[in-house]
């Protein structure tokens, strides 16, 4: 199993009588707080996490899709959620059980390390999201948002990379706690300095270097 990613084929061989769960862009998954008796594999679609502050304020801290776990520090530790997890369009969850994860372990040992890394790996991006909120700007914020959907929406392209989802400007600003007339500000300031480009339905980031060097600030 290279680089300890699972294929959709492969866990549900090792399920018996498997439960799929299916999910429409914007359904709530799993709600901040609730606990979640069961880990999910994600057959099919992609999926967002958000973290609600005691402020009210929402932040998007990761997005997943095919192939990645989900809810299993909330079903490991048996504690509520730390996050909200919502589907971004048309979500397939496979279902796992006690006896369905113990399976897959037997089968497949290294997936424990996989799924603790994944475990810290969300933690350090809570810790990194909130840092980044109550010390950057809406640039930088903004800047941060779209290398994360590069990253999982992008295709190289002549005019830079593509993100391949259509999010609109609303959308940003809750993902970035931003007014949807400060997000229009700013993605003009950065169409105007070259750092993205948009035409009527998705946006290009041609020096991904200088976003990222923004991002950081």
């Amino acid at each position: 199993m290279p680089d300890n990613k699972l294929y959709p084929n492969q866990i549900l061989q090792l399920v018996q009588n498997p439960i799929i769960q299916s999910y429409h862009a914007g359904d709530m998954i799993l709600q901040q707080g609730d606990k979640c008796p069961e880990m999910f594999f994600i057959i099919e679609g992609s999926v967002r996490t958000v973290l609600l502050t005691c402020q009210g304020d929402e932040f998007l801290v990761s997005i997943h899709g095919q192939g990645e776990f989900i809810c299993e520090a909330a079903y490991i530790t048996n504690r509520g959620s730390i996050l909200s997890i919502h589907a971004m369009d048309d979500v397939r969850l496979l279902s796992l059980s006690d006896h369905a994860y113990h399976a897959l372990l037997a089968k497949y040992p290294e997936v424990s390390t996989t799924i603790m890394m994944s475990i810290s790996q969300k933690l350090d991006m809570v810790v990194d999201r909130l840092e980044r909120y109550a010390t950057s700007g809406i640039p930088p914020r903004i800047a941060s948002i779209l290398l994360l959907f590069a990253e999982k929406y992008g295709i190289p392209t002549s005019e830079g990379i593509k993100i391949n989802y259509r999010m609109t400007d609303s959308e940003l600003g809750v993902y970035t706690n931003a007014k949807r007339e400060s997000v229009n500000r700013t993605l003009k300031k950065f169409q105007n300095e070259g750092l993205i480009q948009k035409d009527r339905e998705f946006l290009y980031i041609p020096n991904i270097e200088a976003l990222k060097r923004l991002a950081e600030k």
